[in-house]
């Protein structure tokens, strides 16, 4: 593709915008940006070169080029189902659980039909507006700025969202056939210019009951969708409520959130400190799931399955946490689906389908602790210790963060009477994981059956309670 501004400014161009706003520019924007690029050198008379320079030092031309490359696509009450939801369902559960005031955060609000619909909505739920307080944000201070006017044109009415018209009806003035929304509202909802990719605090204080995060994350890589998840996890209550468009449900899988499903519509719950700690499990029903997937992923896709399991790892996990997960465009997925199937096997004590499937997966992406982990806990099953021992050995040799393989090791070398090096591993898996519950960390989530860290570190506790006097044969 030729860009008037040649190929490897315009790719310099693309990557600043990912740099600075986490966002992939989608190639539907190219041909504006490149033009707002290029009409601004010729009014400002510099080389590209300077521009980037620019763009860092001044805060108008950068707020301006952000307007840009962001898109403010937004109408009143977008996605109705998930407006109808809060009114009959999760306003009214709030209300009953004394949630007041019930607070509420438009993440990427645009021109601000989102934050007003959900203030419209939560007044009618709640019976008062002094219940309420909505919040908004958004990357580009233009659009902040014509949501502070507060009129609107017919554009930001459409058939979706029909149903709650009458509320901004009955609160807005006509004038010159743009709906005028009182400055007695548009002044309730605090507004902030606020990077995603860059969030580290709310700007508007404390934890949110509600928070909506719509038709953002499409346009962010998976790293960056990851970041910004685990922030807006962290700004959530437990309990909360997490509402993105219908599209990226299957781009999220956290471990603090459980999707629920109600009357067609799909949305995130942020879990209590007790739920997180009942932990994930492969099922049966997962499995089907994960075996109808896979036939489609190997329809779609001949692309090559990636040299490494990290990828894998973080959707398996992603996948238990949110059963919708699906990434479809990502090599490594197929590759995840696959693992999962071998784990429930394992699990299910299926070995002589077990092994095969995963020497196939050794074939497939190389050697991995996670690897040698399961050819140790298959070994173990068959009641051949010293194998075991060996595999759950090379696991922590190939990554010696690697502490469940520690920790069966462990038990197998006190079960063997080698006592001393146990008690060793032991305190070593106590300190692997005491960093891994600090750094909040779940790679090994998958492996754990339901249980999490902390429970295995009071399993540790209580094997070198048992180990540590005689030395004997537990």
């Amino acid at each position: 593709m030729r860009h008037g501004l040649g190929q490897e400014d315009f790719s310099r161009l693309l990557a600043y915008v990912q740099e600075k706003t986490g966002m992939t520019l989608p190639d539907t924007n190219y041909g504006d940006t490149e033009r707002f690029v290029l009409e601004r050198l010729e009014a400002l008379q510099r080389p590209f070169n300077d521009y980037l320079s620019l763009l860092d030092r001044d805060a108008a031309e950068r707020a301006a080029f952000v307007n840009v490359v962001t898109i403010s696509e937004t109408y009143f009450f977008r996605e109705e189902r998930q407006f109808s939801l809060l009114l009959s369902v999760i306003l009214p559960e709030l209300c009953a659980r004394g949630r007041f005031p019930v607070r509420m955060w438009s993440a990427a609000c645009a021109t601000g039909e989102e934050p007003l619909s959900l203030y419209l909505i939560g007044k009618e739920a709640l019976g008062s507006e002094d219940s309420l307080i909505v919040c908004a944000s958004d990357i580009d201070a233009h659009a902040l700025s014509l949501f502070a006017e507060g009129r609107y044109s017919a554009n930001s009415f459409r058939t979706d969202g029909t149903r709650y018209h009458g509320l901004v009806k009955a609160v807005a003035a006509d004038s010159g056939g743009m709906t005028v929304i009182p400055e007695r509202i548009i002044s309730r909802i605090p507004r902030a210019v606020v990077n995603l990719d860059q969030l580290r605090d709310s700007p508007f204080g404390s934890q949110f009951d509600v928070i909506l995060l719509r038709n953002v994350l499409i346009y962010f890589g998976g790293e960056a969708r990851k970041r910004i998840i685990d922030r807006i996890v962290d700004l959530l209550v437990e309990g909360g409520t997490l509402l993105l468009s219908s599209t990226e449900i299957p781009l999220i899988g956290h471990r603090a959130l459980e999707v629920i499903e109600r009357d067609g519509v799909f949305y995130f719950r942020k879990k209590t400190a007790e739920e997180k700690r009942a932990g994930i499990v492969i099922n049966a029903s997962l499995l089907r799931d994960v075996k109808r997937e896979e036939v489609e992923a190997k329809a779609k896709t001949c692309k090559q399955l990636p040299a490494s399991f990290d990828r894998a790892i973080a959707h398996v996990n992603a996948k238990l946490s949110n059963r919708l997960f699906t990434l479809t465009d990502d090599p490594s997925y197929e590759l995840a689906l696959r693992l999962i199937e071998v784990i429930y096997l394992v699990n299910s004590q299926e070995l002589e389908r077990a092994q095969p499937a995963l020497r196939d997966l050794e074939r497939s992406a190389g050697l991995h602790e996670v690897i040698c982990y399961l050819d140790g806990y298959i070994m173990m099953a068959r009641s051949d210790i010293t194998g075991a021992i060996r595999e759950f050995g090379r696991a922590v040799d190939h990554n010696p963060r690697c502490w469940p393989a520690r920790y069966w090791r462990a038990i197998l070398l006190a079960r063997s009477g080698e006592m001393r090096r146990s008690r060793k591993e032991f305190g070593k898996c106590i300190t692997d994981i005491d960093a891994y519950v600090a750094q909040n960390r779940y790679e090994y989530e998958f492996l754990l059956e339901g249980f999490n860290g902390k429970y295995f570190r009071r399993m540790c506790e209580g094997w070198l309670e048992k180990t540590v006097s005689t030395g004997k044969t537990v």
